[in-house]
């Protein structure tokens, strides 16, 4: 009998300290159920971090256009200036900043300037150190210049961007790759980020078994959007598109930004004409044609080519709730300020 109170009053012990530890875990969810993390690197692949749980899913998210950080604004850099000094405490009021690249930034032992484009553009590896610096978060690299000093250049560009934790989208080893949508999952919401590219495809295009960035087809660009709206709750397109220095879109942009949404995409951000160009509302998502230059230089002389925008994104329970144009323009620098 001795022994037997002896086991009761064991077994009550026991389940005394499973439903106290119970209590005391339940009093702290945040330690138990989300990373240590305050603030988790982005991800490269769909919910690799997580961030700590929050009592709502609100955010900001900043989108800006090409930026070059080669010639004279490189020259700058390494001398010791931020090109994005004048904007950088706009950027900090934001939760994700992602901008259009405009550039490789490789090592000379991998870059060979293809000699039969105008202009082509390779920043010191160095530079890449201020998209870190001042907040940007990813990059789209589906552009004309990916492919400038050949395939061994865009590789290495991926890989420094890598190193530096920052996301790219748009290009890659091969054209399965340069299609893939990338994912950034933020205060429990997931947006793909998806590029494509309908500039000089005659150089820069991926395919099946060499490196260089997405295009416009409309087929793969359903299959990448398919894929994006299984995993994501924000789907955003970052084309690179239409005719340099046009202050309206063409028929083509026009086109493609429909079948964009059509096919799953909830706003479409573009770049490349160097301008910023006029926006439109279709089936109640948001097309931003161009955002026009954001860090470049030689551009003042060009009629238009240093009024540009960003496009802020509020999101609110893992839907868009809003999103507007901030107009900026370009010093003679090429580094941008608010208007």
């Amino acid at each position: 009998m001795k022994n037997h109170n002896i086991s009761i009053k064991f077994l009550i012990i026991i389940l005394t300290s499973i439903i106290g530890i119970t209590i005391v875990v339940s009093s702290f969810p945040d330690i138990v159920k989300s990373t240590k993390i305050d603030n988790p690197p982005i991800s490269f692949t769909q919910k690799e971090y997580e961030q700590p749980i929050k009592e709502t899913s609100s955010f900001s998210m900043l989108f800006v256009g090409d930026v070059m950080l080669a010639r004279s604004i490189g020259y700058a850099i390494q001398s010791g200036d931020n090109p994005f000094r004048n904007v950088k405490s706009t950027f900090d009021e934001y939760d994700l900043v992602i901008a259009n690249l405009e550039t490789v930034a490789s090592e000379d032992q991998y870059a060979f300037q293809n000699p039969n484009k105008l202009f082509t553009f390779n920043a010191p590896v160095t530079t890449l150190n201020t998209l870190t610096q001042n907040g940007i978060d990813a990059v789209s690299l589906a552009n004309n210049h990916t492919m400038d000093f050949g395939s061994q250049a865009l590789l290495n560009t991926i890989q420094n961007l890598k190193d530096r934790g920052v996301l790219y989208a748009g290009a890659g080893n091969n054209i399965k790759e340069a299609f893939e949508p990338k994912y950034i999952f933020h205060n429990k919401t997931t947006i793909a980020l998806l590029a494509f590219n309908d500039i000089e495809n005659w150089v820069a295009d991926a395919t099946e078994n060499s490196p260089g960035s997405a295009n416009f087809d409309k087929q793969r660009i359903r299959e990448s959007l398919e894929k994006a709206n299984v995993n994501a709750d924000i789907v955003v397109v970052f084309p690179h598109w239409g005719i340099e220095y046009s202050l309206t879109n063409s028929d083509r942009q026009s086109e493609y930004a429909r079948y964009f949404i059509d096919n799953g995409a909830d706003i479409v951000i573009g770049a490349h004409p160097h301008v910023l160009q006029n926006s439109e509302e279709y089936n109640a998502k948001m097309i931003y044609y161009s955002l026009g230059n954001f860090v470049f230089d030689d551009m003042c002389t060009i009629p238009n080519a240093c009024s540009a925008g960003m496009v802020e994104i509020l999101v609110e329970d893992s839907e868009i709730k809003s999103s507007r144009l901030i107009n900026i323009r370009l010093a003679d620098n090429g580094f941008p300020e608010l208007e």
